[in-house]
């Protein structure tokens, strides 16, 4: 799966911090301005639609794995689906 370190800590300081949270779901692109997002990142997150950080979360998830990068690899693809799929379903 590609690597996004900075997506990776945009969340994981969401996740420990509520004010930045709040303005993170209020204005992602505003919040994200601290962090050395790729222009392809910043437009993805402030596309992102949700009202919680788990569906902002689960956005940047689905877009990470459909990447291109990560299309060469369907076997892999596959088997994310497939475990994803399986934690739904539980």
């Amino acid at each position: 799966m590609p690597s996004h370190p900075e997506l990776e800590r945009l969340i994981g300081t969401a996740i420990v911090d509520g004010e930045f949270r709040a303005s993170l779901l209020e204005s992602p692109a505003t919040a994200a301005a601290g962090f050395s997002l790729s222009a392809e990142e910043l437009d993805v997150l402030s596309s992102a639609a949700g009202d919680s950080l788990e569906e902002l979360a689960a956005h940047l998830y689905a877009w990470i794995t459909r990447a291109p990068k990560f299309r060469r690899a369907p076997a892999i693809r596959w088997a994310l689906e497939s475990h994803q799929t399986a934690r739904i379903a539980v």
